[in-house]
């Protein structure tokens, strides 16, 4: 996965419907990258949690994390909220959980910020692509804002 450290996370989008995460993220600084803009899609999710949502956040990393590992570190938070059905993938015990999610593919990822958002997705895959519309979208906007202020 790319190492999106330091980038902010500006946007992000559930899709239950549709079973993806996507988060768009910017290189705010002046220093020139290789990826100014990107989206970052988890697809095939099947759980999420996020806490520290700031409206902007400064990313981390997104990292994949050891299922196993993953599903112990949580599985208290799971079993206090099984009552409530969340998450759906929680099959009331760590070893349980873990042969059905091996079944269907899905790895667990957790997100990290130096501020702001943090938490994890388990997902079946993550991609991520460049966002150069929005870029140039963003570059015409502000050469139109520069043009009518000077």
């Amino acid at each position: 996965m790319h190492d999106w450290h330091d980038y902010h996370l500006t946007k992000y989008v559930v899709d239950g419907e549709n079973a993806c995460i996507r988060f768009q993220l910017v290189w705010p600084y002046a220093t020139a990258i290789e990826i100014p803009r990107a989206t970052v899609t988890f697809s095939g999710v099947l759980g999420y949690f996020f806490e520290y949502d700031l409206g902007v956040s400064i990313v981390f990393a997104f990292q994949q994390r050891p299922l196993m590992e993953s599903l112990e570190k949580f599985a208290g938070q799971f079993d206090e909220s099984e009552i409530r059905g969340w998450p759906l993938f929680w099959r009331g015990n760590v070893e349980h959980t873990r042969s059905y999610l091996e079944e269907q593919g899905a790895r667990f990822f957790e997100i990290s910020s130096s501020y702001g958002l943090s938490g994890w997705i388990c997902a079946k895959a993550v991609a991520h692509e460049r966002s150069e519309e929005v870029s140039a979208r963003r570059t015409g906007e502000r050469r139109a804002i520069a043009k009518r202020m000077g």
